[in-house]
């Protein structure tokens, strides 16, 4: 598995990188059309709301130990999970959020099939579910990791 350089820092030396994965949260959106003039207010509002909404998932998230920002990079190494705060494209460094040991993680599942960004869920061993969205490119290596090579998918 190659890590981009910009994470390997983070990961052990006894550690070895089974997966890795671009993730993201969804931002608050306000469906629906309208004039040009509406639409734009209805923008101005939905950015304001979707700070307030990052604010508190950051928070929530980091006091369940497991935490999560709108665009992330995760990497599962043998023994936990890595997670930072990263855009594929971004020349910005990562910032690393934290990790999760990979003996707290019980199980990972696509919830809903479909298509485009992957919806993942996982359960800790604590009765805490988190779920975001996978690359589709890589999030069946992703939840094949955290599961242990026995990948789980919603029929």
């Amino acid at each position: 598995m190659e890590v981009p350089a910009r994470f390997s820092s983070d990961i052990a030396t006894s550690e070895t990188a089974i997966a890795v994965a671009w993730a993201r949260t969804p931002r608050p959106n306000t469906p629906g059309t309208t004039f040009y003039s509406i639409h734009a207010a209805i923008e101005v509002v939905d950015f304001f709301r979707g700070r307030v909404a990052l604010r508190k998932l950051r928070a929530d998230s980091a006091a369940a130990g497991f935490p999560l920002d709108r665009k992330m990079a995760m990497v599962v190494t043998t023994d936990r999970l890595l997670i930072w705060r990263a855009a594929r494209h971004s020349p910005r460094l990562p910032v690393l959020l934290g990790d999760v040991p990979r003996a707290r993680i019980t199980s990972a599942t696509f919830p809903y099939v479909g298509g485009g960004w992957k919806v993942v869920r996982v359960e800790l061993e604590d009765g805490v579910r988190v779920q975001f969205f996978v690359d589709p490119v890589s999030a069946v290596a992703f939840v094949d990791a955290l599961n242990g090579g026995r990948a789980e998918v919603a029929s």
